[in-house]
């Protein structure tokens, strides 16, 4: 079974090797669709093992699985087909053999690197589904299971075949596939849903997208969900962050939240921004934890403040108190005080925040004078899934945002068209 993959300058495909059905092929074209002879030998990887499963790093590098009878293969490529020497054992693999009899079928990448893997199996007698965890770096996660696997037996099923991975916005994984029910005669389908690593969940929205303030300052809304995963009551502190302005008095937080065993809270939340705050872009990040340092999840979106006002990047902060002492703003330059905007030089595209996108995600378009834009989004074969923007902008920073609650997993080209300028981003999405 082939498969097609993009990477930032090219298109991974995958199949078998047609001289041997037992061997799987990996080739490279560039984004115009011509071989791309620089790959491998000529264009082409040849592996000697079938190919169950394939993961484009957002780095290029290519992460390849092999589901075997009894155990299963990861294999790392450079981005140009090479192996990678800082995988596994330094050979660019990691070979496992766990089961007598099972079959390895899907990898999946979690948010934070580490990789997993499910597999279908029988162990001793029992049919059962199998989750294997392995850090970014090819070795197993004993953290993970018991020494790296989790076994599950989905009594009073049998026969489970376990083909799809995906991860909900709170860190949990989700296993699907089909089973025979007993003495029934069909497939039955099944999702297994499995906790992750943080005792608890957080996520956060914006009321209102994109989170524009202007030059005078103004507020936001955002709601968030806390979640208890455990079956035990918890503790915990909530704060926001915003990039460059970590533990500013008037960030919202902590507060203390004690939730009953899974238990899920909802609050709703508005953050003054003043006008003495710099222009620019930020990451604005809600913490769920032990306050200030022992966050364990999190959240964020990106706020943007407009230019025009008399504030410097150097002085860029949120207005209020400090130990007591009114924080004063710096003296305006004339040309700041005259009300002067700071406009884009560059017609240009930022990348994506929060990276690798798992929920949503945001993006500033800069152009330096108004015309009409197009920005739209492509999958890994070239084919248009979305259109972020199509029409005329005036000159500035306008936000966009991915909604990857609509698009699968996988990677993609977001494209910025305006006149005879191209910007482009590339944009990897997680479940």
């Amino acid at each position: 079974q082939g498969a097609a993959f993009l990477q930032s300058n090219g298109i991974i495909v995958t199949g078998r090797d047609p001289r041997n059905a037992y061997r799987g092929l990996l080739e490279r074209y560039d984004l115009e669709g011509r071989h791309d002879d620089g790959f491998g030998d000529d264009g082409v990887v040849t592996l000697p093992f079938e190919i169950s499963g394939t993961i484009v790093l957002p780095d290029d590098r290519l992460l390849i699985l092999e589901g075997a009878l009894s155990g299963y293969k990861l294999v790392q490529l450079l981005p140009g087909g090479q192996l990678d020497p800082s995988f596994g054992e330094g050979n660019g693999y990691t070979e496992l053999f766990t089961f007598r009899s099972g079959y390895f079928r899907e990898i999946a990448l979690q948010p934070d690197g580490r990789i997993l893997i499910i597999a279908s199996a029988r162990d001793d007698s029992d049919d059962v589904v199998v989750l294997a965890r392995h850090l970014p770096t090819g070795e197993i996660d004993p953290s993970f299971g018991e020494g790296g696997y989790a076994v599950y037996d989905l009594t009073p099923w049998e026969s489970e075949i376990a083909s799809a991975l995906a991860f909900e916005p709170d860190g949990r994984i989700l296993v699907g596939g089909h089973a025979i029910e007993q003495g029934q005669p069909y497939l039955k389908p099944f999702v297994l849903r499995v906790l992750g690593d943080a005792p608890a969940a957080i996520s956060a929205a914006p009321e209102e997208l994109p989170v524009v303030i202007p030059p005078e300052g103004g507020s936001f809304s955002f709601s968030f969900r806390l979640a208890n995963v455990t079956e035990e009551p918890q503790t915990l502190s909530v704060w926001a962050e915003a990039e460059g302005l970590e533990r500013h008095p008037l960030l919202y937080g902590p507060e203390s939240f004690t939730l009953a065993p899974r238990e899920v809270r909802f609050e709703t939340v508005t953050q003054q921004v003043p006008a003495r705050l710099a222009a620019g872009e930020y990451v604005y990040t809600v913490h769920a934890g032990a306050y200030p340092d022992g966050s364990i999840t999190r959240a964020s979106f990106t706020v943007t403040k407009e230019a025009g006002g008399a504030v410097s990047r150097e002085y860029g902060r949120l207005a209020g108190t400090a130990d007591g002492k009114e924080v004063a703003p710096p003296a305006a330059s004339d040309e700041t005080a005259a009300g002067v905007s700071e406009l884009p030089e560059v017609f240009s595209l930022s990348a994506p925040v929060p990276h690798p996108v798992q929920n949503l995600a945001h993006l500033t378009l800069s152009i330096p004078t108004a015309q009409v834009v197009r920005v739209a989004v492509y999958d890994a074969l070239g084919r248009e899934v979305a259109v972020l923007q199509d029409g005329t902008l005036e000159a500035g920073t306008h936000g966009l945002q991915i909604d990857g609650y609509r698009l699968p997993a996988g990677v993609y080209i977001i494209r910025a068209e305006g006149g005879a300028t191209v910007a482009v981003q590339r944009v990897t999405l997680l479940r």
